[in-house]
């Protein structure tokens, strides 16, 4: 993994302060500093979050799956109904994977059900309209699956901005949000690209994005979010569509953090999460817009592991019938 030098008077002195500081704009990874702390490097995705789910590690046993950190990352495939993995960041994965068959596809849209945006800043530099990897520094495409899978392994992308690449590479991408909390405005947001400066570096930047209302920015997409799944898809653009489910949009039991899940001592789903299932499958029954393809994310230490199967075996039922694209 990449050294990168730190430049500041903080440089040799308090490494928890340092770490502190990184840790502000660098999230969701390993961070090492060197033994003069006089440098940083990435070490891969922080995978704490899976340990909030007391019930993961019997869940994975009854699928054949080891409960470590490299398991859960690594696991990813793809169904008849469905691109499936444990790990959200497989998603951007998946997307590049059916744009790398059509290259010449400049633009998409994303109907997102989600507990989350997924817009984080990603741990990507951009040098001369080309992004590299922050953690290993090789060079990174947007349309390369091969350039996921070795970013998601080292922490350059993550469960929390899969979708942060594609507005720095595309010409255009709607987000489309279905969550279950609604915006306090229901309006079309475009999506602005933001570098981030990171804490204690010289000129080292990673990839965000900035929300805005204002008409006249350089904008590379939209976000729109509410929580009608009815409205939801009547805002989808025509074009290449794709679906993404992560789990915790029905049930975020734990949202990474073991102790703090609401629903920790419940031997079912709740109501809200049935209803939230129900509403969305029944507008997904009367659309006529066609998905290029669909994405699933269970969100280990966001959706209680209990609950997959129940969720997955009824999406199984309606996504082939969403007439997905060759």
């Amino acid at each position: 993994m990449k050294w990168y030098e730190l430049y500041s008077d903080e440089a040799g002195k308090d490494s928890n302060a340092i770490i502190s500081q990184l840790s502000s704009v660098i999230r969701n990874v390993n961070l090492e500093l060197s033994e003069k702390i006089d440098r940083f490097r990435i070490l891969g995705p922080n995978m704490s979050h899976m340990n909030a789910d007391p019930e993961l590690k019997e869940v994975l046993a009854e699928s054949g799956l080891n409960y470590s950190a490299d398991s859960v990352l690594r696991f990813h495939e793809s169904c008849s109904a469905y691109d499936f993995s444990l790990e959200d960041s497989w998603s951007g994965y998946f997307i590049a994977k059916e744009l790398s068959k059509n290259p010449d596809v400049s633009t998409f849209a994303v109907l997102h059900l989600d507990d989350h945006m997924d817009m984080m800043p990603a741990l990507l530099t951009s040098v001369d309209g080309a992004l590299y990897d922050l953690a290993s520094g090789s060079a990174f495409h947007c349309k390369s699956p091969g350039d996921w899978e070795g970013a998601i392994k080292s922490g350059g992308v993550g469960i929390g901005n899969f979708f942060t690449p594609f507005f720095w590479s595309m010409k255009w991408v709607d987000i489309v949000h279905l969550s279950a909390h609604p915006a306090l405005q229901r309006e079309k947001l475009k999506v602005v690209l933001k570098p981030l400066p990171v804490p204690l570096t010289r000129n080292t930047k990673i990839i965000g994005l900035r929300l805005t209302d204002q008409s006249d920015v350089p904008a590379v997409g939209s976000y729109f979010r509410t929580d009608d799944p009815y409205e939801a898809l009547s805002m989808l653009p025509k074009g290449t569509v794709f679906g993404h489910v992560d789990l915790d949009y029905f049930e975020n039991s734990y949202n990474g953090r073991g102790g703090l899940g609401k629903n920790k001592e419940k031997s079912s789903i709740s109501r809200e999460g049935l209803s939230r299932m129900s509403s969305f499958l029944g507008a997904l029954r009367e659309t006529d817009h066609v998905f290029k393809r669909w994405i699933v994310a269970t969100s280990p230490g966001f959706c209680a592991a209990r609950y997959w199967k129940t969720f997955t075996d009824e999406l199984a039922l309606v996504l082939p019938g969403t007439r997905n694209l060759p």
